[in-house]
């Protein structure tokens, strides 16, 4: 870590990809008087094998005062796939500034300095407050992207009123216990039988759908012999090279003990694992789909991550393995590209499990003539963007 000079002004630091995890360790190792930590141990190890970052790209912003940190902006370089050609942007990560200096302009600074360096931008998954922030400085919206969330939790009528009741209780420690006491009380009884009811009529469907089509889990994944194209679009293109590397170095972590001091976005979570599926189409080629369970405890969502499909193998199969490891996993919630939730209508009370969403993009092209210049006329943004440690 470069020495930092005690002063009161404030100060922003460039931390290229190559140093991100030697930055990282010794941050910790000096740590003692800091509130925050501006990255995790995880998070800079899976960041500086991003495969496609360069060792001096920049991967992280932190903003100083003397030697405290009181901000931090991260930066994950990214594939790009658009009608002037291929390319790379920075997808913005992880925003936060310490209450105590969000009046004086920390965020502002930041933000600054990402356009300073003159790429093309990408982010999402923002809070009301910072999006008024980026749109203030020039990045503009496209069309949201839209998915689903298959809800088996609907099944759970009386549980669902406590689980309700337990996310809104906040400080009120006695009524959130008895409410997740009335949660997980449902869970052992009425839950468990309709869910078992359901899935008892499930499973021969899954089968029917599924049958002429092998599929395993793996610990890595290899790419169909041909990949889909989406050329006329701009998207993030993503390969298997890019889930191996989700596999190997994920940012989450659901045991351990947690970062101190404090990262302030989630990286300890009760439930949280990836599962890759190898898909075969029995003709000699091979795709794949990867899916991430993560759980709070009371509640668990099956993600659809990311999936590549041999030749000759519908999209469809997707949803199917996806409810096949619902019922596996004793997932409450299954999220779908909008692609596949149509198919939620097809299954027994489908009209009562699906859930419609959609997820909000915020974007600054560098140039009238750069990669993300036509995003939001031509924008193809996929679930996984932004919500996964590969693009």
């Amino acid at each position: 870590m470069p020495k930092i000079v005690r002063s009161d002004r404030l100060r922003i630091e460039a931390v290229p990809v190559g140093d991100l995890y030697d930055f990282a360790c010794t941050f910790f190792e000096r740590s003692e008087g800091q509130v925050i930590a501006p990255i995790t141990e995880a998070i800079a190890l899976s960041h500086s094998k991003n495969p496609h970052a360069q060792p001096d790209d920049v991967g992280l912003l932190v903003a100083w005062v003397g030697d405290l940190c009181v901000g931090h902006q991260g930066l994950l370089p990214v594939r790009v796939g658009s009608p002037h050609g291929q390319g790379r942007a920075y997808w913005c990560t992880a925003l936060y500034v310490l209450p105590e200096y969000r009046t004086k302009l920390v965020a502002v600074k930041l933000v600054k300095e990402v356009l300073a360096l003159d790429v093309d931008c990408v982010l999402n998954n923002f809070t009301e407050e910072s999006g008024r922030l980026f749109s203030a400085l020039r990045f503009s919206p496209i069309a949201p992207l839209r998915y689903a969330h298959l809800r088996f939790d609907r099944l759970d009528v009386l549980g669902e009123v406590f689980y309700l009741l337990h996310k809104r209780q906040g400080e009120r420690r006695a009524l959130g216990a008895l409410a997740e006491a009335g949660v997980r009380l449902c869970g052992a009884t009425s839950y468990a039988l309709t869910r078992s009811l359901y899935f008892a009529l499930l499973r021969s469907r899954i089968r029917e759908e599924l049958r002429g089509i092998e599929f395993r889990e793996v610990d890595r994944v290899r790419a169909p012999r041909a990949e889909s194209s989406q050329d006329g679009t701009t998207h993030f293109p993503r390969g298997a090279d890019d889930v191996n590397w989700t596999l190997e170095y994920p940012w989450t972590r659901d045991s351990g003990e947690p970062t101190r001091p404090p990262y302030y976005f989630p990286e300890l979570i009760p439930t949280y694992r990836n599962i890759a599926v190898e898909v075969d189409n029995r003709r000699g080629d091979v795709g794949f789909v990867l899916m991430t369970l993560v759980g709070n405890g009371l509640r668990s969502n099956l993600k659809v991550r990311d999936f590549q499909l041999p030749e000759g193998v519908d999209s469809s199969a997707v949803f199917w393995i996806a409810c096949e490891y619902a019922d596996r996993l004793n997932a409450d919630l299954v999220e779908l590209p909008e692609v596949l939730a149509p198919l939620i209508d097809q299954l027994p009370l489908g009209s009562l499990l699906r859930k419609d969403l959609t997820r909000d993009y915020l974007f600054h092209a560098r140039r009238s003539d750069s990669l993300l210049a036509t995003f939001p006329e031509d924008a193809s943004p996929s679930l996984s963007d932004g919500d996964t440690a590969f693009f």
